[in-house]
């Protein structure tokens, strides 16, 4: 759920990122975010968490942004399974992205079964990557994603976009 602020009047919504394309998504976020400054640390999700802030300006009066909370293809067996179940509570979005590799059946699982259990309206998901992505989340979901296809090399924000916008109307 959003972290919001009724003193300065601000709203950060909080979107976790699982997959191979942890990094690459992030390090765009980060570049447009501050102005193409690098993320250092978003080549290697594994080895720690990378969470990165979108500040996206006002919307009717309020300051709003998205906090992204980035980890690898098997956060569960990283050892950061009490962090992903900790913030899984609160997301507003989910995105479950895939390179090379794609997320283990393990982690599809857990991710599937946590979104299951929240109440409705469920935070919106994004799977990026291939089809065949897609078709498990269904399969162990039971709903698809509110945002599916491949991952734009060229500029990987716009595939996260449409996530981002549903995340707002809800």
């Amino acid at each position: 759920m959003a972290n919001v602020t009724t003193e300065d009047q601000s709203i950060e919504l909080q979107v976790l990122v699982v997959g191979g394309a942890t990094g690459q998504l992030l390090s765009a976020i980060h570049a447009r975010a501050n102005a193409g400054a690098s993320l250092a640390d978003a080549a290697d999700p594994l080895s720690a968490p990378i969470v990165t802030v979108l500040a996206l300006g006002e919307i009717k009066g309020w300051k709003t942004s998205f906090r992204f909370h980035g980890y690898g293809t098997d956060p569960w067996a990283a050892g950061h399974a009490a962090a992903v179940d900790a913030i899984y509570a609160h997301i507003d979005g989910l995105i479950v992205c895939e390179a090379d590799t794609s997320p283990s059946n393990d982690t599809m699982e857990r991710l599937a079964a946590h979104w299951r259990t929240r109440n409705e309206p469920r935070p919106p998901a994004a799977l990026l990557g291939t089809d065949a992505i897609a078709a498990r989340w269904v399969a162990l979901a039971s709903e698809p994603a509110a945002v599916k296809g491949p991952i734009d090399p060229a500029e990987p924000f716009k595939s996260v976009s449409p996530l981002l916008k549903a995340a707002l109307k809800r």
